[in-house]
């Protein structure tokens, strides 16, 4: 018997040569180590963005990804939002390039994608600045955003059982540092 996939999919995304860019790198790992045990739930990482995502998202209820954004907020304030409000909008980060036609793609094909899309986008001043760490504010908001998505993925994975999904709800945007 084959063991069944995980609910939930925490997806990382980031360059971690290019500095804060690399913060959704940095947050998956913080949250696998939070994760670690707790079934039903997968983490992995990406410097992929667009189409090469959609080997990443398919065969899981809930997707929930984390990259940087540059908004103008300040940085380390991490930012929470569905996956429809990337429809059709310009959105400072390179890899949300596509994830709505991405998702949709998946869906035409009759690709098993997930139904419940959440992003949480830590913000950034520089994302496509040369450089192998974080700046201060962003490294700070690491372990903050971990928490609050290891405690989301551990109430989807609890909520319901492997199949149902959950409402997420929309748009709401969430302090962090």
């Amino acid at each position: 018997m084959t063991e069944p996939p995980e609910s939930v999919l925490v997806l990382g995304l980031g360059n971690d040569l290019l500095g804060d860019d690399a913060v959704g790198l940095h947050v998956a790992r913080a949250v696998a180590m939070r994760l670690a045990g707790i079934g039903g739930c997968a983490v992995r990482e990406t410097i992929e963005m667009g189409l090469a995502l959609l080997d990443e998202m398919t065969g899981h209820e809930h997707l929930l990804l984390v990259d940087s954004i540059e908004t103008g907020a300040a940085p380390g304030f991490v930012h929470e939002f569905d996956a429809e409000c990337l429809k059709g909008r310009r959105i400072g980060a390179p890899h949300f390039v596509g994830i709505a036609e991405t998702l949709e793609l998946g869906r035409l094909l009759g690709v098993a994608m997930p139904r419940d899309v959440r992003i949480f986008a830590i913000e950034v001043r520089a994302a496509y600045t040369v450089g192998i760490s974080l700046t201060p504010a962003v490294q700070q908001a690491v372990a903050e955003a971990a928490d609050l998505i290891s405690a989301r993925a551990i109430d989807l994975v609890r909520a319901a059982p492997a199949g149902t999904g959950t409402s997420m709800g929309t748009g709401t945007r969430l302090p962090v540092g």
